[in-house]
């Protein structure tokens, strides 16, 4: 009678279920297995999976015989453990070794879930069906060395009921603007993972509202912090509350969109939106137009290359930049020379050094829109050039597709060049792009990589070259914290400086300035300055003569110099005029321009 019991009992724990996340073998030491040709041979020991997916191991049985090896694999299925150590490939095993494998069980999934938006307004259910899937190690003979592997048994999921999904609402708490039952119950008739809206509460009449700087008492110089910190707090004012799908008040936004402080990219909202925390280390920007942690960046110097350096932040370098791109979404300072290179900055730069045989654009967004509309123009261009091209290879047959690959690889490379390049300037920092351009050009660059297939999809392409021919992409500079910097260049030589606000330069030599007002603390000799508003200037021109253009576009502009050349030509509101004598402590506007050299 107690033998019945004792077996019973051990049928019934070998029968057991294990929990849907893993299934753990803990073998016991084995007895041997039923005598076979195969298990007599040798002295060595053996290891083996028996019928019910269980390790079995058997010590050599002699002194010269060799311990069996398992082999554990590489996977996420499988984990295995001998004596509490965790084992991936080769491990010597003995039949006293405490062996333990855990096998992935992934349970089949019917999921109900209803999430709430942030600000409470919406509702919505999610469905989610996802069959699941156990793993069974595979019996194997007895043999002095086991690669463990599995059989994979599938798990079918089984379909979410209305009652769940009433369930879901209720722990959710949503009480107020539930659409009607027949809706979800046609939603879960269809028995595919999906989402629907469920509920929709009343939105908050805005107030206003104001910001909190955690700013250190006593700090002096910028505020550094590493991220994480907490940098400030938003106070709303009250305001015409609203009721959420739970039914509970909701408050109103804190400030008014006209009235809305930025936050910038380095920013994060946490707990119900009223903290401001630092989204990554850097300088807090903290003023009442915009909050932003910017990252800062040091570099020894800027070496010659062909890819294009981009850095999300501010940068200084210490030494020279040399033919080079580089694009700076903040500040810049160059302490040595700026020579043969293309520089792009969202923010303000300061060159310590020369600038010589260079173009610096002051505004992110400003110049990727001209080389957007260059590189847009020089695709569409290429593309009706390739359709020419075809038109006249049309009589090649069954060759045509060859030649057309070799030709877009061999004289279409500066198509691929541009579309290369809005990809790239597509994903630089501190820009909002918005448009079918990206897509566009995505689109048009893998049609021309498609090789002798290419024949097959032209069509389609120049239908895509007119979408790109009419489209009208939006780059705008997504909103980011600036610390305060001068734009100033020390020397400038043979170069172009294209900004819009004031730029600052000591001296200037065959060279073209432009920006709203150009300030020029020594002489300019030759080259062009153009402003919108204001030239300022110490000397204009050389005794020498050298032919010098100043231009201010506004009617209302005006030219200063503390002294000027024979030479140099003005330009005031289109309004010309060149200087035969010399001057001293010339002031011109449109008005006074107009009396030549007697004024």
């Amino acid at each position: 009678m107690i033998d019945r019991w004792f077996k019973r009992r051990q049928r019934d724990r070998s029968g057991s279920s294990l929990p849907v996340e893993e299934r753990t073998h803990v073998p016991s030491p084995p007895s041997d297995p039923a005598p076979s040709r195969h298990a007599e041979e040798g002295h060595d020991g053996r290891i083996w999976v028996d019928a019910v997916g269980k390790i079995q191991v058997r010590n050599p049985r002699s002194r010269h015989g060799h311990y069996p090896v398992m082999v554990v694999p590489d996977s996420d299925w499988l984990s295995v453990s001998v004596n509490r150590s965790p084992v991936i490939g080769e491990r010597v095993v003995e039949q006293n070794s405490r062996i333990q494998v855990r096998l992935l069980v992934q349970a089949p999934q019917s999921q109900v879930t209803v999430t709430i938006a942030p600000d409470g307004m919406e509702a919505t259910l999610h469905v989610s069906y996802v069959s699941g899937e156990r793993r069974a190690l595979m019996p194997t003979k007895p043999s002095t060395r086991l690669v463990l592997e599995a059989r994979r048994i599938a798990i079918e999921p089984p379909p979410v009921t209305l009652a769940q999904v009433r369930t879901e609402l209720s722990r959710a708490g949503i009480t107020a603007g539930l659409v009607p039952h027949a809706a979800i119950e046609s939603f879960l008739a269809r028995h595919e993972s999906g989402s629907l809206v469920v509920a929709r509460g009343v939105p908050p009449y805005p107030g206003g509202g104001t910001l909190e700087s955690f700013r250190p008492d006593g700090l002096e110089g910028p505020w550094v912090v590493d991220t994480g910190t907490t940098i400030g707090r938003r106070r709303p004012d009250p305001a015409r509350p609203g009721r959420s799908v739970r039914g509970e008040v909701l408050p109103a936004p804190m400030i008014w969109p006209d009235r809305e402080v930025h936050l910038g990219p380095g920013v994060t909202l946490m707990t119900h939106a009223t903290d401001l925390v630092a989204n990554r280390s850097g300088v807090v920007i903290f003023d009442a137009h915009i909050v932003d942690v910017v990252g800062q960046h040091e570099m020894s110097a800027i070496e010659a290359g062909a890819d294009i350096l981009v850095i999300d932040g501010d940068l200084v370098v210490h030494g020279d930049v040399q033919d080079r791109t580089i694009v700076v979404a903040g500040n810049l300072t160059v302490e040595g020379d700026i020579r043969g290179a293309d520089v792009v900055v969202g923010g303000a730069l300061a060159a310590l050094g020369a600038t010589v045989d260079s173009r610096v654009t002051l505004g992110l967004a400003r110049y990727v829109r001209e080389r957007v509309h260059y590189h847009t123009a020089r695709i569409v261009d290429g593309l009706y050039d390739l359709e020419l091209t075809v038109n006249d290879l049309g009589d090649l047959g069954e060759r045509l597709g060859a030649v057309v690959a070799r030709v877009v690889s061999e004289k279409f490379f500066d198509v691929m060049e541009s579309l290369s390049w809005i990809k790239t300037a597509s994903c630089w920092p501190g820009l909002r792009w918005s448009g079918p351009l990206v897509n566009l050009a995505s689109a048009i660059y893998q049609h021309l990589q498609s090789g002798e297939e290419l024949v097959h999809i032209l069509s389609h392409l120049w239908s895509l070259r007119t979408e790109l021919d009419m489209c009208e992409p939006v780059i705008e500079e997504t909103p980011m914290g600036r610390t305060l910097q001068l734009t100033r260049f020390h020397q400038v030589e043979n170069s172009f400086l294209d900004g819009t606000g004031t730029l600052t330069v000591d001296k200037a030599q065959s060279s073209r300035l432009t920006a709203g007002t150009v300030v020029v603390t020594g002489s300019v000799v030759g080259g062009l300055i153009s402003a919108a508003e204001r030239v300022q200037c110490e000397i204009l021109g050389d005794v020498e003569g050298t032919e010098t253009r100043v231009e201010v576009n506004s009617d209302d502009g005006q030219v200063e110099a503390s002294s000027a050349y024979p030479g140099v030509l003005v330009v005031i509101g289109g309004l010309r005029h060149t200087l035969r004598t010399p001057r001293q402590t010339l002031r011109l506007t449109r008005g006074t321009l107009q009396g030549g050299d007697s004024v």
